[in-house]
């Protein structure tokens, strides 16, 4: 029997011989799988993370890191594809650049 802690929320992996049970922790919630260690795949943590964590604020950030966000949100947001490059970063707001020193803070790439 072994724990494995694949990923960030946690998850864990119970491998009993060859067989594994696969518990993802978010806060309270566990949710269990039973997948083998060739289906416990980086896209299968991406969708997990989309159903447990849908409406959380946390999505823009996990593309975003992931390098995945634009190709995401074309692929599965017909509406939203005027996305683009520049939404890795969000504006910095005007009334920010407006208090700070002139040339502190340049505005984001595409704003």
């Amino acid at each position: 029997i072994s724990w494995t802690v694949v990923a960030s929320p946690i998850i864990f992996v119970l491998t009993i011989a060859s067989a594994s049970l696969v518990y993802i922790v978010y806060g309270h919630q566990i949710g269990f799988y039973r997948l083998t260690e060739a289906q416990l795949t980086f896209d299968f943590i991406v969708e997990e993370r989309a159903r447990e964590l849908a409406g959380e604020q946390t999505r823009w950030l996990d593309l975003k890191r992931w390098g995945i966000l634009v190709d995401r949100v074309k692929k599965y947001n017909p509406q939203a594809q005027a996305v683009q490059a520049k939404h890795n970063l969000r504006p910095i707001p005007q009334t920010q650049i407006d208090r700070s020193t002139p040339g502190a803070f340049a505005q984001n790439p595409g704003y």
